[in-house]
């Protein structure tokens, strides 16, 4: 079984989409599938090279829509060219170059599979208010299944003039083994080796945000809640894991933004509490230290860091997305999933989780067996393969 999968964005380019397929691939290849991987590249030639045991082809992609346009059609020209070397055309977000994949499937009477990632961006009722959305929502709808992350995404194609019966539900999955916790005393090791870095007591609490540093992550949810958390907890640390830059044309990122959430840790009353790391490969060892995960972002699709941290048997604070948080997190359980916008619940819902050791302690617990139970990449990687195969056949 043959799978060329396309992607615009993929390591060491920063996206939850990419890191997903990066991460899955390899657990694909041990079920038996050949997995070659499609994405752009912003140098001036194309490249090919290995990585984690599979082929990653790079081509050349300008800026902008133009830059998209473009590489939508060197998908197609490069599928079409090597039609005998996949199956399957795994297409991953609902952007340009999933238009060309597409197109290829459809040329060549192959099959093809577009993944719906990101409410508000690649679901259908966001594709069609896009500029040219009508021609875009048309050949999407020739894909032959739509993979849907989260039930809100199923809801949209539910809605759409998009045959619903193509719609398949499959949610990211996490390597339980590369994120599994730590016993007590291993913890605070860790804990102890992280602090140190900034000279910290590691006997402080210690709240871990991990994502983009963008207004749609609820970075600035986080950053109002703070100075409420160290009046509970005078002591309490905050760490803000991923990325303040993006890609040349990701528009989300805005250095205006991180320099706006930047001044306000500047203040007296919280300076020296809180740090920013930038991207790190290495997201598990914030993790395994944290005793609280905040996360109050405004839109996903189904987030990785959010299946991470539960995982990792951290108790979460996550804000209200319909059909995605309580997808992740049970509230009250393995954390708590507060309203939108709202820096004072977020504050009272990590209060209570620092505040709490029997609390935090039975949401690690908990959260870590229904994450492996709902999430296991193991298990996604065999769904995806019987999706594959069903398809064939």
């Amino acid at each position: 079984m043959r799978i060329l999968k396309v992607i615009t964005w993929f390591p060491p380019a920063y996206t939850g989409q990419g890191y997903q397929v990066k991460t899955l691939v390899p657990f694909l290849q041990r079920e038996g599938a050949q997995v070659v991987v499609l994405t752009s590249s912003a140098a001036k030639t194309d490249a090919q090279e290995i990585m984690d045991g599979f082929e990653v082809h790079r081509l050349r992609r300008g800026r902008g829509r133009i830059g998209a346009i473009g590489f939508a059609a060197r998908v197609f020209v490069w599928a079409f060219r090597r039609r005998k070397q996949w199956d399957i055309i795994h297409l991953h977000g609902a952007e340009w170059s999933a238009l060309g994949g597409v197109l290829a499937a459809r040329a060549l009477g192959k099959k093809s599979i577009v993944v719906l990632t990101l409410m508000g961006a690649d679901d259908p009722q966001s594709i069609k208010a896009t500029r040219l959305g009508r021609m875009k929502i048309a050949v999407l709808g020739m894909a032959d299944r739509f993979v849907a992350l989260s039930t809100a995404l199923v809801r949209s194609v539910e809605q759409s003039e998009w045959d619903s019966a193509k719609t398949v539900q499959l949610p990211e999955g996490v390597d339980e083994k590369r994120f599994a916790p730590l016993s007590a005393e291993e913890r605070r090791a860790a804990k102890t080796a992280l602090c140190s870095q900034w000279g910290w007591d590691p006997d402080a609490p210690l709240a871990v945000f991990v994502g983009a540093i963008i207004r749609r992550k609820g970075v600035d949810i986080v950053a109002q809640a703070w100075p409420s958390i160290l009046a509970a907890a005078p002591t309490a640390r905050l760490l803000f894991v991923g990325p303040l830059k993006g890609q040349a044309d990701n528009h989300e990122f805005s250095d205006a933004f991180v320099a706006s959430i930047r001044a306000r840790f500047d203040r007296k009353d919280v300076a020296g509490t809180a740090v920013f790391t930038d991207a790190v490969s290495d997201p598990e060892r914030f993790l395994r230290a944290a005793d609280v995960f905040v996360f109050p972002s405004r839109n996903e699709g189904l987030p990785n860091a959010l299946i991470e941290a539960q995982t990792a048997g951290v108790p979460t604070v996550v804000a209200d997305m319909p059909g995605i948080a309580s997808a992740i997190v049970e509230d009250g359980k393995t954390g708590f999933i507060v309203p939108q916008d709202d820096p004072a619940a977020v504050a009272s819902a990590v209060t209570r989780i620092l505040q709490d050791p029997a609390l935090a302690a039975s949401m690690r617990e908990a959260a870590r067996l229904r994450s492996v139970r709902e999430f296991n990449i193991t298990s996604v990687a065999r769904r995806t393969m019987e999706m594959y195969r069903r398809l064939l056949d």
